[in-house]
């Protein structure tokens, strides 16, 4: 398992995707911290002023940049899963690589595993570089370097809902790319339920009731409910799950996913996508 993960992290070197991605959560994080930072020297503003370079400075400046990294980041590592897997498929390299003797169930975990991890790494990356972004700026401005508060438990909190939320859409990404055996089925549906989550959320909630609390089975809500300083006493927030039980509901979620992707892929034939 461990040398098919490594040829997996291979291909993933080589792949310009690989690097495009990377590209655009650093442009991302590079955008966000420009715009503040003018604000925050450009506005007439005063409050403006201060919350925006504020955010740009340290210690609060660790927190922009995770924000910033995370923006895109679930999107990018569907689409990544969803294009690695799919192309196997489309391309009918997966029938010859099989042939080869190589056993399915480490095979496709071997894929979702470095994608995984591989994203997990990138993500690392643009938060460091968020942070010297803000480093920088911070002492370009003749301000103190603070880092008390930084790396407390609202940065690993805030980080470990992403993470979670993500693995649960990734699993769902492999699943559907599985299926439908298609780069655009999996990311497709993945992003559309994106969309469509938000606006059916706001539906059920507006409702009332039993319709009100269904949305606590949703991927959005539980990552919420995960969130550091979630003000409780807001309408929505008061009934979401508590961060653990909501913790528990994604991670079954990607397990099960998961499983059943396993389950397809060991089952049906590996022709290309029909």
């Amino acid at each position: 398992m461990g040398s098919m993960i490594a040829a997996e992290f291979f291909k993933l070197r080589k792949r310009p995707m690989t690097w495009w991605m990377l590209g655009i959560m650093a442009a991302v994080t590079t955008i966000t911290f420009t715009v503040n930072y003018q604000l925050g020297h450009h506005s007439s503003n005063a409050t403006r002023v201060r919350d925006t370079l504020n955010r740009t400075y340290l210690p609060q400046g660790v927190h922009t940049a995770v924000s910033a990294a995370t923006a895109f980041w679930g999107i990018l590592v569907v689409i990544a899963i969803a294009v690695v897997v799919g192309n196997e498929f489309q391309y009918g390299t997966i029938r010859t690589q099989l042939a080869m003797g190589l056993r399915r169930v480490p095979y496709i975990l071997a894929k979702a595993i470095a994608v995984f991890l591989a994203g997990m790494i990138g993500l690392a990356i643009i938060i460091l570089f968020g942070i010297g972004l803000s480093l920088l700026l911070t002492v370009v401005d003749g301000k103190t370097v603070q880092w008390s508060g930084a790396f407390g438990q609202e940065f690993w909190q805030g980080i470990g809902a992403e993470l979670l939320s993500t693995v649960t859409r990734f699993a769902l990404a492999l699943f559907i790319t599985l299926l439908a055996r298609q780069v655009v089925a999996g990311v497709a549906v993945v992003l559309g339920y994106t969309v469509l989550e938000g606006t059916i959320t706001s539906i059920l909630t507006g409702f009332g009731g039993g319709w009100a609390k269904a949305v606590n089975f949703f991927l959005t809500p539980n990552q919420r409910a995960i969130s550091y300083g979630l003000d409780r006493s807001q309408p929505f927030n008061k009934e979401l799950f508590s961060p653990l039980v909501a913790a528990i509901l994604l991670a079954a979620y990607a397990i099960i996913f998961l499983i059943v992707s396993i389950i397809i892929f060991n089952r049906r034939d590996v022709k290309g996508a029909a």
